[in-house]
């Protein structure tokens, strides 16, 4: 990776996640509030209403979304802004005229999908969900062209002014708070982030007024329909195997209150993912990886950056999993209320899926650059033991045997996509991965377990976390599984900020004073 893309992957990820940072702790603070507000049963239908646009994300935005991220980046590299135009008129079109269809579908058979999904007054919220989906959908494809475009600067100042009023509403409407009122705050919210970057996306499309005749527009319109047509299917495939899915299953064989702990579980996997910046490195790395690896790159230099980024990152996947199991009855009854105590397992289990993402990575982006997207398409085979097993384990375990089958679902579909890259990129994952990471996870739970029922108090749930990040900062320095190469590596990714540098050299002695005191 160039000195020019290592700043630029550094100082965009700074530049999100300060965005993050500055909201993030009001935005939470409201949610909580809201969640410990609303009984069980209103905030499983809240969630549920909310998660339906998993099905014009499936079929909508989800597919145009890597298509955008996958050959914007490309095309802009290569100066053909007349094509990423066109490109972005036939999504957008495209988005809006599939958004009405399916509201449509949806208006007619609203009674049908009410009874069999057990959604009392179903047709009370029918309007605001759609006022709702149209504002959530331009959003998605908003921020994603402002990501293709390398924007993320002006996507994280959004972001601060979608979760300041987002908060506002809640703090300001928590007496009388309801469904539809949710879904309003969030149609409004999702206004407030596509009004902000118009102007950054307007900028970038008026860069080249003159045709580009040097493009084979032929060429670029085969490749962006197959990969279209493969990401649409596997992406239908994906919405069944994941998480937001399992909300049918469970809303369709019990109840509002499983659907609301349920719901409970998969809010807490997104606050972990709010809080560390999972999805925000990946909306950098992407189009950087696009843009340095698709006209040069050897298996070798491929293989070596998928693997640098699996070391580097999945202590941060592996964290979240550990701290809620040691410290997440804490979190519930001091945070969150004892109300939702039973769903600590489900959470438990849901978080897995975090350690799974980690692990497996980078491996949407090597699919996605070779453009052998059918092999997402093919994984969605996975698809059969998601639902049976999701059925079969919610009859024996409820809604923890349900988060059963989709974690489940998740390693066997990125274990089978990883035997089908390998055809085309000999990707070999180092036992030191393995081994290392493993140690710091049961070397983290031994040290911690003998403590585990005084964690459940409020002074013993405070004072263990402030220990448990030191601890696992400090063995996590004597057993990463980073050579001298990939370490001088990352050093050098710090350091090419301005900003991490300053951070950086203030730290330094105190890790090589704790590599010292390990020896």
């Amino acid at each position: 990776m160039s000195v020019e893309h290592k700043k630029q992957l550094i100082d965009n990820t700074l530049w999100v996640y300060a965005g993050k940072i500055i909201t993030q702790i009001l935005g939470l603070f409201a949610t909580v509030l809201v969640i410990r507000k609303l009984p069980v049963e209103v905030y499983g239908t809240y969630t549920f209403i909310f998660g339906l646009f998993v099905v014009y994300q499936l079929f909508i935005t989800s597919p145009l979304k890597n298509v955008l991220l996958r050959y914007v980046p490309e095309l802009t590299q290569g100066g053909h802004f007349n094509v990423v135009r066109k490109l972005l008129l036939y999504a957008l079109s495209l988005a809006s005229a599939m958004v009405l269809l399916f509201s449509f579908f949806l208006w007619v058979f609203q009674d049908s999908f009410s009874a069999f999904f057990n959604i009392d007054s179903f047709d009370t919220h029918i309007k605001a969900f759609f006022v709702f989906v149209l504002c959530y959908a331009l959003k998605v494809l908003s921020e994603t062209i402002i990501s293709s475009f390398l924007k993320h600067p002006l996507s994280a100042k959004a972001n601060v002014l979608v979760v300041l009023f987002r908060a506002s509403a809640y703090l300001i409407m928590l007496d009388k708070i309801t469904v539809n009122m949710l879904l309003y705050i969030e149609a409004i919210a999702s206004l407030v982030f596509v009004a902000f970057v118009l102007t950054g996306i307007y900028q970038q499309l008026s860069k080249a007024n003159n045709p580009d005749n040097h493009t084979n527009v032929l060429t670029i319109k085969g490749r962006v329909s197959r990969f279209y047509l493969l990401s649409f299917f596997s992406e239908l495939g994906y919405g069944i195997i994941g998480k937001t899915s399992d909300h049918y299953i469970i809303a369709a064989m019990s109840s509002p209150f499983y659907v609301g702990l349920y719901a409970f579980a998969l809010k807490v996997f997104e606050i972990f993912y709010k809080i560390l910046p999972f999805r925000e490195f990946e909306s950098v790395l992407k189009p950087i990886f696009f843009k340095r690896f698709s006209y040069s790159g050897s298996h070798k230099e491929i293989n070596d950056f998928y693997m640098f980024a699996v070391k580097v990152l999945l202590p941060l996947f592996m964290f979240p999993v550990l701290y809620f199991l040691l410290f997440g009855k804490g979190v519930i009854i001091h945070v969150f209320e004892e109300k939702y105590l039973p769903a600590y397992w489900v959470t438990c289990v849901s978080l897995v899926g975090i350690l799974i993402n980690g692990y497996f990575y980078p491996l949407n982006l090597v699919i996605q650059l070779k453009e052998r997207v059918e092999i997402n398409l093919y994984s969605r085979v996975i698809v059969v033991f998601s639902i049976v097993a999701g059925i079969y384990f919610m009859k024996l375990y409820g809604i923890v045997g349900v988060a059963m089958a989709t974690v489940l679902g998740e390693f066997f579909k990125n274990v089978f996509m990883l035997i089908m890259l390998r055809r085309y990129v000999p990707i070999k994952y180092p036992l030191a991965i393995i081994s290392r990471y493993g140690a710091l996870f049961l070397l983290m739970g031994a040290l911690c377990l003998p403590f585990y029922t005084y964690l459940q108090t409020l002074g013993g749930w405070l004072l263990g976390s402030v220990a448990f990040g030191i601890l696992y900062a400090l063995v996590l320095i004597n057993i990463h599984p980073l050579n001298k190469e990939e370490a001088g590596r990352l050093e050098g990714l710090v350091t090419s900020s301005s900003k991490l540098r300053k951070v950086y050299e203030k730290i330094e002695p105190f890790f090589n004073k704790c590599k010292v005191l390990s020896k």
